[in-house]
């Protein structure tokens, strides 16, 4: 797998508001929702790059699904209430059991896994080590969601690109 959550595209990101500007984010409880994209890590030695499909089908339960370019080197994460699992085999492991670059266990290690499904849906935090910057919004389904945005906490820096949205009870 080689990085967690990456996205670098050679695109610029220059601020875009939808034409549908007045649309709402969908509310930070939403659940039944998954998007598509892509990601790169940048760190200080290093830049990785993955394609990322996130699902969160319930308020305690999300997953990633993080792989390689042409598919290869797939990994599947799962959080459980306030747990990071990975899937190997069908079988769940602790996430502090996943190989990964350094440069891929320091930022698993600084995100706040529990917050990313929030800033995926337009809600940045607060405060906290690190920064998210929305660069470009799409709509879809009615909602204002993200499509280009920029994580950072000073040493890496993760680039989202969110291509595609599906909001669905189902999932």
């Amino acid at each position: 797998m080689g990085g967690i959550l990456l996205i670098q595209l050679s695109a610029c990101t220059t601020p875009h508001t939808p034409a549908d500007s007045d649309a709402p984010k969908p509310p930070i409880t939403t659940t039944g929702w998954s998007t598509n994209g892509k990601a790169s890590i940048t760190g200080p030695d290093s830049t990785e790059t993955v394609n990322v499909r996130w699902q969160r089908g319930a308020p305690e339960r999300e997953s990633v699904l993080l792989s390689g370019p042409a598919g290869l080197g797939a990994t599947a994460l799962e959080r459980i209430g306030e747990q990071i699992f990975w899937r190997e085999n069908g079988e769940l492991k602790p996430i502090n059991s996943l190989p990964l670059t350094a440069d891929g266990a320091a930022v698993a290690a600084s995100l706040p896994v529990l917050k990313l499904g929030d800033w995926l849906l337009g809600y940045p935090p607060i405060d906290g080590n690190w920064q998210v910057t929305i660069d470009q919004w799409q709509a879809t389904d009615s909602w204002r969601v993200p499509r280009k945005l920029m994580l950072s906490n000073g040493v890496y820096r993760v680039r989202l690109v969110l291509l595609e949205w599906q909001f669905d009870s189902a999932l």
